[in-house]
């Protein structure tokens, strides 16, 4: 991947601080293509870490890095004109949605300060990142805007057929909250 990205230069004289300048290298589409391929089997990998888990440290740096994952990667698809290369949204949503409303109480020595509005903050960062919605639409495929209000209503007027236990006033609030 080296030689698909972009070059840098430092400019200035010993007297003043350097500047790094940056000079984008043309991508025909291969190249394009190729580099939106590895950037998508490495958001999903990212994505599939987290399916079950329930360590609040290792649960806040995935969500941490799924949003860099959608705002640096989100611009190689975006401004593509390959057709092969579709972000892939619902890896990510599919990853993050069963976490939606973020149930936890740190342990009362909490030694390592996760509370439950730093996994909040850092699930919603993701849910609410729409950089990547464009590239969706492009390629047919629901945004992430799209899933995320469809789980926030579906807080709020859960199917009647449900099974599972009804959804508490909390969690209505929260995706309330989340709208």
């Amino acid at each position: 991947i080296g030689d698909m990205l972009p070059s840098t230069s430092t400019t200035g004289d010993s007297s003043s601080a350097a500047t790094a300048t940056s000079t984008p290298i043309p991508f025909d589409d291969d190249t394009t293509g190729r580099l939106q391929m590895k950037l998508s089997e490495f958001s999903t990998f990212a994505a599939s870490c987290l399916h079950g888990e329930s360590d609040p440290r290792c649960l806040l740096q995935l969500l941490k890095l799924l949003h860099s994952v959608q705002a640096s990667f989100g611009p190689f698809f975006a401004s593509s004109a390959s057709s092969r290369g579709a972000f892939p949204t619902s890896d990510i949503f599919d990853a993050v949605a069963p976490y939606f409303p973020v149930h936890f109480t740190p342990p009362p020595n909490n030694p390592y300060g996760i509370t439950r509005e730093g996994l909040h903050d850092a699930l919603m960062s993701v849910l609410y990142c729409t950089d990547t919605d464009a590239n969706s639409r492009k390629h047919s495929q629901a945004t992430m805007l799209d899933l995320s209000a469809g789980l926030f209503l579906e807080q709020l007027l859960p199917p009647v057929d449900q099974d599972d236990e009804p959804v508490s006033v909390f969690e209505q609030l929260e995706a309330i909250d989340a709208m």
